[in-house]
């Protein structure tokens, strides 16, 4: 069984689970509010930033601060997560920053 221990996070600069065998980090990130964005990579990259997340990312990479944060999980989705707190405003300023971009949020 892989050594596990304690180590400090790429994304949060908390505690988070890892093996020290391997790059692979476990994190419960908690009370998180999380939108998935499914959008066209080409308007991704022509609008680069939606409501303070960067969404012009490369594949399997992420962005951002301690309070929020977008990963880029697939050609056209991203997960975006912020503090719980601002879930509600956020949606709001998603759909402003999209303006009438094709997209599912």
């Amino acid at each position: 069984m892989a050594d596990v221990g304690v180590r400090n996070s790429i994304i949060f600069g908390r505690d988070a689970l890892t093996s020290a065998e391997s790059q692979v980090q476990l994190k419960s990130i908690g009370a998180e509010g999380r939108y998935s964005l499914r959008i066209h990579p080409d308007v991704a990259e022509k609008l680069a930033r939606v409501a303070d997340f960067q969404i012009d990312l490369p594949i399997n990479r992420c962005a951002g601060s301690n309070d929020r944060f977008a990963a880029r999980i697939g050609p056209d989705e991203l997960l975006l997560i912020a503090p719980v707190c601002e879930i509600d405003c956020l949606f709001n300023d998603i759909q402003l920053a999209l303006g009438n971009a094709v997209c599912s949020l």
